[in-house]
């Protein structure tokens, strides 16, 4: 059996306990780093299948991402935790480079004790389909820029002069699909991430997640400033256009 090694690169010297007993759980070793160079090491030493990170943004680890992916030609699952939440530009930036786990140092301990778990197990999900091949020399092409803002730490949208709140539930079910714009994003994918409900009953947790995914559907729809909408994938998901 292979182990899975999470990196753990902190901004104050000492893990989150949630974190680390969610990881414990997930049946991780842990590596404790300090420093980007630290964790660039640590990630590319490991074997690249079995590889988590978790990562304090006030640690720097948004430079450490970028500098990973231009290393080893991707990220490994990634779990960034933000011990303040004041700025911003690290949860924009942490979705621009894929990154859907994000999230409050302040959520409570049962919160904090999943995500960690559930990076782990959907990096044993990644690891076992076929990665394509990584071509360095090209150059990605570049999106055009949306015409409105997304902040997740506030959960709103603006657009035009004009705002949106999303719920919780609702904000994390954006983001999820944000991220994974024009591709479907799996319904216990999203009952996981949005719901926190990773062992519900796939017929209940589809009960519960219709009525979020309905509200913001219309709170989208009350606009049309923004050009978005959630379409069903029957038997699969939800894919954002």
């Amino acid at each position: 059996m292979v182990i899975t090694t999470a990196v753990y690169l902190t901004a104050g010297g000492v893990p989150d306990p949630a974190v680390l007993k969610g990881l414990a759980e997930a049946g991780c070793s842990v590596i404790h780093t300090q420093s980007i160079a630290q964790t660039i090491s640590a990630v590319t030493s490991a074997p690249q299948e079995r590889v988590v990170l978790v990562a304090d943004v006030q640690a720097d680890a948004i430079a450490c991402l970028i500098l990973l992916r231009e290393y080893i030609g991707r990220l490994p699952p990634t779990l960034l935790i933000d011990q303040k939440g004041d700025n911003i530009s690290y949860p924009i930036k942490a979705m621009q480079l894929g990154v859907t786990e994000y999230m409050l140092a302040s959520d409570p301990d049962i919160q904090r004790e999943l995500n960690a778990r559930l990076l782990v197990e959907r990096s044993h999900l990644i690891s076992g389909r076929a990665q394509p091949p990584v071509i360095r020399e090209q150059t990605a092409p570049v999106e055009p820029p949306l015409p409105f803002e997304w902040d997740p730490v506030s959960r709103m949208i603006s657009c035009n002069g004009r705002y949106i709140r999303l719920s919780p539930a609702e904000g994390r079910l954006f983001s999820l699909l944000m991220a994974n714009r024009g591709r479907t994003v799996g319904v216990r994918d999203l009952m996981r991430y949005a719901l926190r409900k990773p062992d519900v009953n796939l017929k209940l947790g589809l009960r519960q997640l219709r009525p979020h995914m309905m509200r913001l559907r219309r709170k989208l729809n009350s606009t049309g400033n923004v050009p978005l909408r959630i379409v069903s994938t029957r038997g699969m998901g939800y894919v954002l256009l």
